[in-house]
């Protein structure tokens, strides 16, 4: 039976109309009793069509509707549990309106729901874990955790327009030192969520012969740990296997200490899935790629 969630917590006396709007069409989505995939599926077409009505006659109207849904949407995903099944069925939301498309308001070809158009703009201006705010208490950990499930969960062959995020979260909990023992066990997770999540993606992008400019490298520049590995290279793959199997063993060291930590038993099970989900989704790719 599913933990009861009250959504009532989340009105903000200072929403636009819009926000409001789409706070009340998200809560009955979530609180119906249809199942999952129906509930989801409702979900999409009516967020499709309160913005595609209301935007009908101005496209200025229209794109601020858009962007008052990611801000409602992703106050509700960092607030629900990832192992409720509302977490699922956002998601799935989400994915429905990107795969099925189809234009934002029927005047205008431009905005595309394949597109999620300002998704990814918005996701990079809130993206910060809670360390480099100064704020990680456990609430807003799990609200951190919360939004990279989300993220990683909605990348795909066809879409990868937040991928960054991926190599920044394995940065910082596989190729950076532990510094405080609380900190890595949450950064652990975020790591060990995008390689379950999207690793076959991070694969791909390791064992591709493509040159990348400058800019793009800057962008997935290795971690401390392995500074004199290749960014764009099996052997960084293999660094993160190697690591994982490292951890694996239940304990590791804080940059310059000698006593070593114990890592908690939900970090090892993390750990143990990452690792299964990392030679899952190699296997996979190299088949792919011989046949």
């Amino acid at each position: 039976m599913p933990t009861t969630i009250n959504l009532d917590s989340l009105n903000d006396p200072e929403a636009t109309q819009g926000e409001a709007d789409i706070f009340q069409i998200l809560k009955q989505g979530l609180t119906s009793e249809a199942d999952s995939a129906t509930g989801a599926a409702q979900l999409a077409e009516s967020l499709r069509g309160y913005i595609h009505d209301q935007g009908a006659g101005s496209l200025k109207i229209a794109d601020d509707l858009v962007w008052d849904l990611y801000i409602t949407l992703v106050r509700v995903v960092t607030f629900v549990p990832i192992d409720h099944p509302w977490h699922d069925c956002l998601i799935t939301t989400v994915d429905k309106l990107r795969r099925e498309g189809g234009r934002i308001v029927a005047s205008d070809d431009s905005g595309q729901w394949a597109d999620l158009p300002g998704l990814s703009m918005y996701l990079v201006d809130i993206w910060a874990d809670p360390s480099d705010t100064g704020d990680s208490t456990s609430e807003n950990v799990e609200a951190w955790k919360r939004l990279n499930s989300f993220a990683s969960r909605l990348l795909a062959d066809d879409f990868r327009h937040w991928i960054n995020f991926a190599w920044w979260g394995i940065t910082a909990g596989l190729e950076t030192a532990p510094q405080d023992p609380t900190e890595f066990e949450w950064r652990v997770w975020v790591a060990t969520e995008w390689l379950i999540q999207c690793g076959n993606l991070l694969f791909k992008d390791l064992s591709s012969p493509e040159e990348l400019d400058a800019e793009v490298l800057a962008s997935v520049k290795p971690g401390p740990l392995c500074t004199d590995v290749p960014p764009m290279s099996l052997q960084r793959w293999e660094f993160w296997l190697s690591r994982l199997m490292e951890l694996s063993s239940g304990t590791y060291t804080v940059e310059g200490g000698s006593k070593e930590v114990v890592l908690s038993a939900l970090s090892i099970s993390r750990i143990e899935q990452a690792i299964t989900a990392m030679r899952r989704h190699a296997s996979i790719s190299i088949a792919q790629h011989q046949s």
